[in-house]
């Protein structure tokens, strides 16, 4: 009998983590992943929660905050698009760059997510410790 889709990335407890994890660095919000694999999100959120609080676990992962967002929108007011957010980039996409470059390309993954430019904001990585 074949596993379907879900039976088969969530075989274990640290499939579903990745799984996760992975949905988060392409973008989607907590309510996106939730729907997209059927799980909490609560589930979703306590995971994401557990990324942040200590970087790497297994993950490789570099959170990225992202606050005061001025969004160039050519004068129009855009409800959606948020004043601030965060980014997970996986730690092997950013080991060359030092940290200028590792903070602009999690500004540009966020900026690509929500299909604006940013004219202004600040970027700060997420350190736990």
């Amino acid at each position: 009998m074949a596993l379907s889709f879900k039976e088969l990335l969530f075989t274990t407890l640290h499939h579903r983590h990745l799984a996760i994890v992975g949905l988060a660095q392409a973008g989607g919000t907590v309510r996106q992943i939730a729907d997209d694999t059927g799980l909490g999100r609560t589930t979703v959120y306590r995971v994401l929660k557990s990324v942040g609080k200590s970087p790497g676990c297994g993950y490789g992962m570099r959170q990225f905050l992202i606050e005061g967002i001025l969004w160039d929108t050519d004068g129009r007011v855009i409800r959606r698009l948020p004043a601030m957010g965060t980014v997970l980039l996986d730690e092997l996409d950013v080991e060359d760059l030092d940290q200028e470059e590792a903070e602009y390309k999690a500004l540009n993954v966020f900026s690509d997510h929500h299909g604006y430019c940013i004219q202004n904001c600040h970027v700060t990585e997420v350190t736990h410790g």
